[in-house]
């Protein structure tokens, strides 16, 4: 409940609250003490849309996104729904202040207990809460709603003054609790988009095809087979790695073709077999910043409804894995990039997947991050896979025997290491020379891969099809000379 605390009751949320209570309290006159409830009712449902409008928006829209629709389902309702009753137990509690404020600074003349003794100050301020109960209840829940439907906390904000003010002028509260059942069922069915986390075996993808709006393929009739162990993805920034993998953890769905996980379709109805078996590290994620490194990590395992013990004793391990032991008293908002990094791959273990898809992990983390960072996914691999996008070759080097390369969308090797260096021999040479306008001249001919001085001779490496029409001598091809060969050989 503390974590939900923190995420939905920002600092500024609280302070903006009791600010506009203080303020109102001091401003708005009142003569009687009747008065307080009808002038406190108003100002607290604008302070219910503007404070609930981003209680779902903030996971649809935030770089959370992608993993957050990987837990199940009736978790998340569940952990919104929490949200939305502590900010609702917040807002009532402010009211309940202002109502005494107005007793402060006003001091208005009571009426004190009728003769019948039905009504007496106590019994109007209960009165008084029941109604704003209800007021925060529906513009909570109709804020929620208009902000889902549009994906923008500001429309939800906006949306909601103009049916404000009508119901302030025309309905009365049996009309405001009518339209409060109706706006919490259509929120619940907004809400049923999504599915769940977990883990896999194998993935077959079959000519597979993904078009976007603005008429861009970013996947091009792509086959592709991924078996256990460690998988590597390797392509140049806007090659259609980030895209595949949007399409593997059902993020998003392609125009045409087939993906199948361990003989399941990606279909609708199989989405939510399929995301227990994924964990997913996207290439940006901004996970809760006002939580610290332990808070959050215990928040991710309630959300993906991972036993207690279970998940606590994987977030110690990993954790120690990454180095991060020390850090978790932080705030993720106070962590390094690097850290926030490891700490979304924490998050992404966390449900033991089968199938872990991890979108360049290793970005922002120095050399000796790195290695821990490689060798933590190597070791997950054994009985599972790992997809490991990168554009960094020496990563897969270090961790991969399997890799696909991939250009434009399309894949232009899929196969083991050996062979794409095999494939590579014959077409990488060394040239030595001291005269740098000869370099220049090659460069423009030749795709050169390194370029080193020794002593006051300069050796350069060209990639090319046939040998250069230069006096060199042929070598053993790296990897990276392999994937820049195959990127750039004519077909």
């Amino acid at each position: 409940m503390m974590r939900e605390m923190k995420i939905s009751l920002t600092f500024q949320k609280q302070a903006y609250a009791v600010f506009f209570a203080l303020v109102l309290s001091l401003v708005r006159g009142v003569s009687y003490s009747n008065e307080i409830g009808i002038a406190l009712e108003a100002p607290m449902a604008i302070l219910a849309f503007t404070f609930c409008a981003d209680t779902y928006t903030q996971e649809i829209v935030s770089r959370r996104s992608e993993i957050w629709r990987l837990c199940p389902e009736k978790k998340r309702i569940y952990f919104i729904y929490r949200r939305i009753v502590i900010q609702g137990i917040f807002l009532l509690t402010v009211a309940a202040v202002s109502y005494g404020l107005f007793f402060l600074f006003q001091d208005p003349i009571t009426y004190g207990i009728r003769q019948d003794g039905l009504e007496s100050e106590i019994c109007q301020f209960f009165v008084y809460l029941a109604a704003v109960a209800v007021t925060i209840g529906f513009w909570g829940i109709l804020s929620n709603l208009i902000s889902c439907l549009f994906r923008n906390m500001w429309v939800g904000i906006g949306g909601c003054m103009v049916p404000w003010r009508t119901a302030v002028i025309l309905a009365g509260y049996m009309g405001k609790l009518f339209v409060f059942v109706l706006g919490s069922r259509h929120w619940r069915h907004c809400l049923k988009s999504s599915g769940e986390g977990g883990k896999t075996m194998g993935i077959k993808i079959e000519d597979l095809t993904v078009t976007f709006r603005n008429h861009v393929t970013a996947v091009n009739h792509a086959d592709l087979e991924i078996p256990k162990g460690m998988f590597g993805l390797l392509g140049e920034n806007g090659a259609g790695k980030t895209t595949l993998m949007r399409v593997l953890t059902t993020v998003l769905s392609p125009t045409n073709g087939t993906v199948t996980l361990d003989g399941i379709l990606y279909s609708e109805k199989n989405f939510e077999k399929i995301r227990r078996k994924i964990g997913y590290l996207p290439q940006e994620i901004d996970l809760y910043p006002s939580l610290s490194v332990q808070e959050c990590l215990e928040y991710m395992g309630d959300l993906s409804g991972i036993p207690r013990q279970i998940y606590r004793e994987r977030i110690d391990h990993y954790l120690e894995k990454t180095n991060l032991s020390e850090q978790r008293r932080k705030k993720m908002k106070q962590l390094s990039g690097g850290m926030k990094r490891r700490v979304g791959l924490i998050q992404a273990l966390l449900n033991d997947p089968e199938f872990l898809i991890v979108d360049e992990p290793t970005t922002g983390l120095d050399p000796e991050e790195r290695i821990r960072i490689r060798n933590l996914l190597v070791d997950f691999s054994e009985g599972r896979t790992v997809l490991f996008s990168t554009y960094v070759v020496e990563d897969l080097a270090a961790t991969c025997n399997q890799l696909a390369v991939m250009k434009k969308g399309k894949f232009l090797y899929s196969g083991n290491m050996k062979e794409l260096l095999e494939q590579a021999r014959g077409h990488i040479w060394i040239y030595k020379t001291k005269e740098e306008g000869t370099t220049r001249e090659l460069e423009k001919k030749y795709h050169v891969s390194s370029k080193q001085y020794v002593g006051d001779e300069l050796r350069m490496k060209i990639i090319s099809e046939t040998p250069p029409q230069v006096e060199c001598s042929p070598c053993e091809a790296t990897l990276e000379d392999a994937y820049i060969y195959i990127a750039n050989r004519e077909v």
